[in-house]
């Protein structure tokens, strides 16, 4: 029996470390195959989708000079028609679109009695004809530049002026 003993105590041992030595290989693949799967997964930036391109980059800033001038109180008269002119600067080549909004200065917020937009300007000047203006009341012009290939790039100015 004493040498039964020993017998199944020299076997359990091996047993013991034929299974530690199982579970050090299983853990080192473990570990290796995290490194690889983490290294294909990281993302190297040169991914298959790359953002659009900014249609605004390099673009220079709309701008316009304006017959009233922007900022200005024009002195009452007669109408019935008041022409405005704009002359653009840095036109974009796709265009820009121009909304002209005349509307009473008070109450504020007032809705506009004239409202009229080009849609795409791509020459350097642009006129209109304010009409159906209100007598005896000042009014405010809006205008509002936009850049049909980059809807940021915008110029806003007003000017006020009255009907006799």
């Amino acid at each position: 029996m004493f040498l039964d003993r020993r017998a199944i105590i020299a076997n359990l041992t091996s047993y013991k470390v034929s299974f530690m030595k199982f579970i050090l290989k299983l853990l080192s693949l473990l570990i290796v195959s995290s490194i690889v799967i983490s290294y294909g997964c990281s993302n190297k930036g040169g991914g298959s989708n790359p953002p659009p391109p900014d249609p605004c980059t390099g673009q220079a800033a709309v701008s316009a000079t304006t017959v009233p001038a922007v900022n200005s109180l024009q002195t009452a008269a007669v109408g019935p028609d008041f022409p405005l002119s704009i002359t653009l600067t840095n036109v974009p080549t796709a265009g820009v679109s121009i909304v002209v909004n005349a509307r009473t200065e008070t109450p504020p917020g007032s809705t506009a009695f004239f409202s009229q937009t080009h849609a795409t300007v791509t020459s350097s000047t642009d006129n209109f004809t304010i009409t159906g203006t209100p007598s005896g009341v000042i009014c405010v012009v809006d205008i509002t530049i936009t850049s049909k290939s980059c809807s940021t790039n915008k110029w806003t100015g007003t000017y006020r002026y009255s009907k006799k």
